[in-house]
Formats: C-alpha cells, structure tokens, sequence
C-alpha cells in the first residue's frame, strides 16, 4: 500500500529517474522503461513524469535534437540512421523526423559522406575500383546516407 497517497513511492521513483538521467540524457520512453524493471507501476511513472518535465528534465524533443547532433558530430552518421536511432530510442517517428531539420541545420549531409567515404577508402587495400565503390557504398548504406547522395560521393571519389 502507498503511504502518503503515493508520494513517497513518486520520491523513490523520481531518486531512480534523476540517477539514470544523471549519466546522460534520455528519452521519455527509456527512462520509463527503466522505472518498470525498478517495479514502478505506471501511476506512479506518470506522476514522476509530470514532476520530471516541470523540472526540465525531461524533454524529447530536446533529447531528440542533442542525440542526434552527438550521433552526426561523433560517428558521421546520415539522416537515415539518425532517425532509426532516434525511434529506437522510443521517440514518436513525426517528433524524429521534424528533430532532423535541427540536427542537420548546419551540416552539409554530402560533405559528411565524403569524409566517411574517404576515411574509408584509406583503409581498402584492394585496387579494383568495383570493389572499392561497392564496399563503400555498402559502409555509406550502414552509416545512414540516402542513395543519391551516396551516389554522388562514389562518383566524386571513385570515378567508373
């Protein structure tokens, strides 16, 4: 049974949530999934969400933006596989998407590749010219970039 008509289990569960969030910033779903293996009950959850928002703790849309520009900065990583990562991370698919004009407001995507791709390249030891375009366009395909601008980076780099 609750006591203190469930503040004191909103308190454990708000310690849980800020201790998580405390390592990084997450996503509304994350952390709500995180407080279910703690046996929080979705009451609960909810009530510690609201608290969790006023404080501004918790904020998708901002989550959404500050992963993704880390994703982009850090890994290189193109539009596609930002945005699957950002559902992956539980984020509504119509709040990714809209994220992804912030995230790639100051990034050229084909400049982006051409880095990739010719990082890449350096490490291909075979000459054949076919098998360098279809090994990096296969890595371009992983990193997320679309087919057209992956087109354009092996017709720039590794000319038929």
């Amino acid at each position: 049974m609750p006591r203190n008509g469930g503040k004191d289990d909103v308190k454990r569960a708000k310690t849980i949530a800020i201790k998580y969030l405390a390592y990084r910033e997450r996503s509304r779903e994350e952390v709500a999934k995180h407080l279910a293996k703690k046996q929080i009950p979705e009451p609960i959850i909810s009530l510690t969400f609201e608290e969790l928002t006023a404080l501004g703790y918790l904020n998708d849309e901002q989550f959404a933006v500050n992963w993704g520009r880390l994703r982009v900065n850090n890994k290189k990583f193109g539009k596609i596989r930002v945005l699957q990562e950002l559902i992956g991370k539980g984020l509504d698919p119509p709040l990714a998407e809209k994220s992804l004009d912030k995230i790639y407001l100051d990034v050229d995507e084909s400049l982006l590749a051409k880095t990739s791709a010719k990082k890449k390249l350096a490490q291909i030891i075979n000459p054949d010219a076919n098998k360098k375009r279809r090994t990096v366009a296969q890595f371009l395909e992983r990193q997320g970039f679309a087919s057209d601008i992956i087109e354009q980076t092996l017709d720039r780099l590794i000319p038929h």
